[in-house]
């Protein structure tokens, strides 16, 4: 819902030690359950055995291994039973950190000397061996993010978040930031502010016209039913699994301007029918009951355009069935409110007759009274003033143009088929365009990297660097543009800039916001960049605009398998999928090849890929006859290998919060010599 990115120029253990610490913060915030560390290495004790200490020694690197093991644990050895009472037996010498490690014993010789893993090897008590970081700002950063769960409130949790950051900036050491990145509440403060104004705005029409027209008393109670049906909608939403959402939001926005016709239509006769009668509650039953089927038609026929979202299949149907559920309820409630609770309101009170005396005694004492009494004048001369011109349009206007479109019946009939062959032709020519899913203005700009599997980090790494500085280009002239337009102002279209190596965290995002699962991938030849925009109201270029300005700077990157930038709120998929199929790999490829050349002839094409991934270069291993006849078996060939380039867990350990392998392996240039192709036949490896 919201991330805290914790960025500074220090060291990689400094700055993971920091986060852990302002996740606790945050995890003891009211109404903050679930905070998760990101963009950081995992904790990681790596045992590093020399390959010339082993031979030395005569050890095997399954024996480390072993060793490791047995010295390194914590057994319950169950329990004794005294007249004292009972006391529990355990074997204690769990090793948690890497100085404890050092003082595992491999062997233990006769004259009392022992072989102490620290003779062998060096244990790092540090990091996973991945290709993981991000920078925020130029700076090295670890993400935190934080969720909502269950009944939590977006927006509790988002101030909390800001107000800590606020607080907690003054105290951290020099050097160290600390920025809200990704706030999705802002999104739903924006959606949740939209539906609050156009109600008011929706409120204010409504009484305003029907004031004009009708009674105050009558237009208020009209307008009082946009409330009411929204009040009964929040009630009924928890009942049928529907929280306030962005979806339930959007379905309040589409349904409002809809929602109080019904209550307009019984209103009105009603009104109609107090004017012919005293009786305010036979006005009231006679003017709902009169127009009581019509607007309960129109109602279902209002429900019967929206059921079908109902049933759509799959993740997506789970998003769609908000915007129905929330409308339909909304539509009911309406029906209740303009049938039932409208006449109710509407019965009570004298019916209007404009001719009825009234005793002056008070009027012309009390201010109040004075002012009411005016203010009703003014009213009734500029109900009789709309009236009169409301009146004098049908006479003048509408009338007769309906008495000649009656009398030259065949001409109007001909008309309005002209008008519909027009518009069908204006909408099959594509004057009309037509977009299942428009592109939703975003906050965030973002640049997704895909190189060839087997890509070295440092590739990836220096390509990222590349499309950070075009960011930083396109950040220094959209800051000289906007001064430009405003010189009184300090504008910043661009406010942050984060690079991640390894992941693609706002891609991953989407995907999860789009209805996906999981978290995205993590590898050495992926990476992303993404801006952070100032608010669409505060900048003059959408985020599409600064996207392809973007895409322009980077230029091509050579051998990249995929570059996409990502601008929009919400990614439904790629507006073009062609799918190509052949038993033929090489024809697939050449095939792929040439319709991708040929799509990037067409102006306005871009971010063309395709979904074959090569893979990573493999080499096979098997035992030779020879090794066979010797008793070397595939087993003992793969273990071999396994050991001298992944190297073995010897245990997994929990600290504190953290989940540490502990790794046995050769140190990085040992395995790089290893790896030497031309060497490697012949070689025989430690312990054979």
């Amino acid at each position: 819902m919201i991330n805290v990115a914790v960025a500074g120029n220090t060291d990689e253990t400094t700055l993971k030690v920091l986060a852990e610490q302002i996740r606790e913060d945050l995890l003891a915030q009211p109404g903050i359950s679930q905070v998760q560390l990101s963009s950081v290495r995992p904790y990681e004790i790596s045992v590093e055995v020399s390959e010339a200490a082993l031979r030395r020694y005569g050890l095997t690197f399954t024996e480390v291994v072993q060793a490791v093991r047995n010295s390194s644990l914590d057994l319950p050895g169950g329990s004794v039973k005294t007249a004292g009472g009972e006391i529990l037996l355990r074997s204690k010498g769990q090793a948690y950190l890497g100085s404890e490690y050092d003082k595992i014993a491999l062997r233990s010789r006769s004259d009392g000397t022992r072989l102490m893993l620290s003779d062998v090897a060096r244990v790092v008590d540090g990091f996973a061996e991945t290709d993981l970081s991000s920078r925020f700002d130029g700076k090295p950063t670890a993400l935190l993010q934080v969720y909502r769960v269950g009944d939590e409130n977006i927006l509790g949790i988002a101030g909390a978040v800001h107000d800590y950051v606020a607080k907690r900036q003054a105290s951290l050491p020099a050097g160290i930031q600390l920025t809200t990145w990704q706030d999705q509440s802002r999104i739903f403060q924006g959606r949740l502010d939209l539906m609050v104004n156009n109600g008011q705005l929706g409120f204010l029409l409504v009484f305003i016209c029907l004031a004009l027209f009708l009674r105050i008393r009558l237009a208020f109670w009209v307008a009082l039913g946009i409330v009411i049906s929204f009040l009964g909608t929040f009630w009924l939403m928890p009942s049928v699994g529907t929280s306030v959402n962005m979806l339930s939001l959007f379905a309040f926005i589409v349904v409002l301007g809809i929602v109080v016709d019904d209550a307009i239509v019984a209103g009105e006769n009603i009104y109609v029918h107090q004017l012919r009668t005293k009786d305010s509650l036979a006005a009231s039953t006679a003017g709902v009951q009169e127009v009581a089927t019509p607007v309960f038609f129109a109602i279902l026929t209002s429900i019967a355009a929206f059921s079908p979202l109902l049933f759509v299949d799959g993740i997506m149907g789970k998003f769609f069935k908000v915007i129905p559920t929330v409308v339909i309820l909304m539509l009911l409630f309406s029906l209740v409110e303009s049938l039932l609770i409208l006449p109710a309101h509407l019965r009570h009170g004298e019916p209007e007759h404009r001719d009825k005396p009234r005793s002056n005694v008070f009027w012309l004492f009390h201010p109040f009274y004075l002012a009411l009494f005016y203010g009703e004048r003014w009213l009734r001369g500029l109900q009789d003033f709309v009236t009169y011109q409301l009146k004098r349009f049908i006479n003048t206007v509408y009338a007769p143009l309906l008495e000649k479109a009656l009398e030259w019946r065949y001409a109007s009939v001909a008309i309005g088929v002209g008008l519909m062959v027009i518009t069908a032709g204006i909408v099959g020519a594509g004057w009309i365009k037509f977009e299942f899913f428009p592109s939703v203005e975003s906050e965030y700009v973002a640049a997704g990297l895909t190189m060839p599997q087997g890509t070295p980090v440092e590739v990836t790494d220096r390509i990222i660097a590349r499309i950070e500085e075009s960011a930083l280009q396109l950040q220094k002239e959209l800051r000289e543009n906007a001064i430009k337009l405003y010189p009184e102002d300090d504008p910043d279209v661009i406010s942050h800039i984060m690079a991640s190596i390894g992941e693609q965290p706002y891609a991953a995002q989407q995907q999860q916001n789009g209805g996906g699962v999981g978290g995205g991938s993590s590898a050495a030849h992926i990476g992303e960049v993404t801006l952070a925009l100032a608010r669409s109201e505060e900048r003059s270029i959408g985020s599409l605009e600064i996207a392809n300005r973007w895409r322009e700077l980077v230029g091509s990157i050579p051998d990249a398998v995929q570059l996409n930038y990502a601008s929009s709120l919400f990614n439904s998929g790629d507006p073009i999928n062609i799918e190509l199929s052949s038993t033929n790999y090489d024809q697939l490829q050449q095939a792929s090849v040439e319709l991708k050349q040929k799509l990037a002839d067409y102006p306005g094409v871009f971010d063309i890929s395709d979904s074959f991934r090569a893979g990573k270069q493999e080499v096979k291993l098997n035992v030779k006859p020879e090794g066979e006849a010797l008793g070397v078996t595939l087993a003992n060939l793969a273990r071999q290998v396994r050991q001298a380039f992944f190297g073995e867990e010897a245990q997994r350990i929990q600290r504190g919060r953290d989940d540490i392998r502990v790794m046995v392996r050769y140190p990085e240039a040992d395995r790089r010599s290893l790896g030497d192709l031309e060497n490697m036949r012949g070689r025989t490896a430690p312990g054979g």
